[in-house]
């Protein structure tokens, strides 16, 4: 084991049980208070919280594993190869977003800007998701920047 006084205060705090138990349980704790709010809410911060339990717990890394797994399978139920529902998923986008930017840019408010700008968000997932967009997307890119 190395001498503390080389390693980082990130490094001797991610290696504490107790502090990332805590602040794993202060995230997941804070993804049930701010879930309600729009956009993605509080499922960054569940995972941030299952992602910090599981450096030293064997059912967190399960968990995560589990919720991979099933959310793959997920995406591939609401996104199939089928030419119909394709065409739907881009009906949808397209109506999805004139309606988020119609109210982002032309209704007032807080609250519905935020609305819209995460319906945007939502929309441009599901846009990139549907067709394999983001896959091909990730696949251009690498082979342009390996050229």
């Amino acid at each position: 084991m190395e001498n503390n006084g080389d390693q980082s205060l990130w490094q001797r705090l991610k290696q504490s049980k107790a502090f990332t138990d805590a602040a794993g349980v202060t995230l997941i704790i804070l993804s049930g208070l701010l879930g309600w709010l729009p956009g993605p809410g509080g499922i960054p911060l569940f995972y941030a919280g299952l992602r910090f339990l599981a450096l030293h717990h064997k059912w967190a890394q399960d968990l995560l594993d589990y919720f991979s797994r099933e959310g793959l399978q997920l995406l591939d139920k609401l996104f199939p190869e089928r030419h119909k529902i394709m065409l739907l998923w881009d009906t949808f986008v397209i109506i999805a977003i004139s309606l988020a930017l119609y109210l982002t840019i032309w209704r007032e408010g807080r609250l519905v800007s935020v609305l819209g700008f995460a319906m945007f968000v939502w929309a441009l997932v599901a846009f990139l998701r549907n067709r394999n967009r983001y896959t091909r997307a990730k696949k251009r890119l690498r082979r342009n920047s390996d050229s």
